[in-house]
């Protein structure tokens, strides 16, 4: 357990709440990574701020390989499970985030080639820290564009901090998987 306290909704700023309100209304709860980073307000407000620009940048479809794939790889089940939620909601079917989650573009059958190409982008940057990515790049760029690629070491480069804050404070995710069996 970490001796970094939580903060409760009514202790964050004014400005931080108006910002959050929105996700918190959304997903019904005021989560545990939003209880700590608060204490950071403008730096918490810079990485929501980043986050939703991602929304302009690339597809949803494009931002859930990316979380996933980044969750997946760094064992952060907490953002794992809420996006495989959102795929759902997004219309993306079970499988295909079946497909992503095994973390295996070459053998997933319901990906396309983008899904494949943006997946090996972003095992990549995780696996090999970033070096010697270049034709992994080069075939994002050549899919999408230069622009989309650029948005997705962003987009990287958000979940792997994520995962790290999670890991480090070992959060528990906030709900199930979608594989996880109904009792």
């Amino acid at each position: 357990m970490t001796a970094i306290p939580k903060l409760s909704y009514e202790a964050i700023s004014p400005q931080l709440r108006q910002q959050l309100d929105p996700r918190v209304k959304r997903l019904g709860y005021f989560g545990e990574f939003f209880q700590y980073a608060a204490h950071q307000p403008e730096i918490l407000s810079a990485f929501l701020t980043m986050t939703e620009a991602f929304q302009t940048a690339l597809s949803g479809r494009v931002i859930e390989v990316c979380a996933l794939t980044v969750s997946g790889a760094l064992k952060n089940d907490y953002e794992r499970n809420q996006h495989e939620q959102l795929c759902l909601r997004l219309g993306l079917s079970k499988e295909w985030v079946a497909d992503v989650n095994k973390l295996s573009p070459d053998t997933a059958s319901s990906l396309d080639a983008i899904d494949c190409a943006v997946q090996r982008l972003c095992l990549g940057l995780v696996e090999r820290r970033g070096n010697e990515i270049n034709s992994e790049l080069n075939a994002v760029v050549e899919l999408l564009s230069a622009d989309k690629a650029i948005a997705i070491l962003f987009v990287v480069g958000r979940y792997v901090t994520h995962a790290l804050f999670v890991n480090a404070l070992m959060l528990s995710p906030p709900v199930k998987s979608i594989f996880t069996e109904a009792v």
